[in-house]
């Protein structure tokens, strides 16, 4: 809540972000990473769901539509036999879990609130496309071009800047996840030096790091080991 309130004290508009659909790769292997400045500003790291965080001071002031929302898929059984289950705006009690003082469906509500709060702001903030792309999935471009439809008379502006300016200052409690993932890969180095032996393939090495870092407590990897031997190296 403290990284939103900051944000939303240098902006004159609404800020209306997306997160990740789940559907930015096709590989069966694909594990879900939520896109990393949705996950900073609400720490949700489930497919579909949005943000719009209402500027700081009177002119955040709008009726029925509270300072900041998170917007949820509906809940949907049939998807959850495979994908596990998922936070809706239906759960009980989700406002407390999810961290916000309102949470709203995405499909029903989204689009219904940014075509309001178009009726009271001239300028709308979201992280616009980079001038050139450098590949990879045009995220930013989908919802820009989305926001373009749904209210074609706002400004669009720029907040990818003041995102990582606050993301350059760390709180204690990312100070300690940065001490525990170096220390984890430390003991993951360690652990493959002790694995050494001839008739190892790379990716027997490679495993063993991974298996470290996940029994310490990271659910995703940062980076994969670079571990190469012989010509390859």
């Amino acid at each position: 809540m403290e990284r939103r309130a900051k944000l939303a004290a240098q902006a004159d508009g609404p800020i209306i972000l997306w997160g990740f659909t789940g559907r930015e790769e096709v590989s069966e292997a694909y594990v879900f990473a939520q896109e990393e400045n949705f996950y900073y500003l609400t720490g949700h790291n489930e497919e579909g769901a949005g943000l719009i965080i209402l500027p700081a001071g009177q002119k955040g002031d709008v009726p029925n539509v509270p300072r900041e929302t998170l917007f949820l898929p509906a809940k949907n059984s049939q998807k959850e036999k495979w994908n596990g289950v998922r936070m809706s705006p239906s759960d009980p009690g989700i406002q407390a879990r999810a961290g916000f003082i309102a949470v709203k469906s995405f499909e029903s509500d989204f689009r219904s609130v940014v075509e309001n709060l178009a009726k009271t702001f001239s300028n709308f903030y979201t992280i616009l496309p980079y001038q050139k792309e450098l590949g990879g999935y045009p995220h930013e471009k989908a919802v820009v071009d989305w926001l373009q439809l749904a209210a074609p008379q706002a400004k669009l502006k720029d907040i990818r800047a003041a995102i990582t300016a606050l993301r350059q200052i760390k709180s204690p409690g990312e100070i300690a996840f940065l001490k525990q993932a170096i220390d984890l890969s430390v003991d993951s180095h360690l652990e493959a030096m002790k694995l050494m032996r001839p008739g190892l393939y790379e990716y027997h090495v490679a495993a063993k790091m991974i298996e470290i870092h996940a029994w310490g407590g990271s659910e995703s990897e940062g980076y994969a080991p670079i571990v190469v031997a012989g010509p390859n190296s």
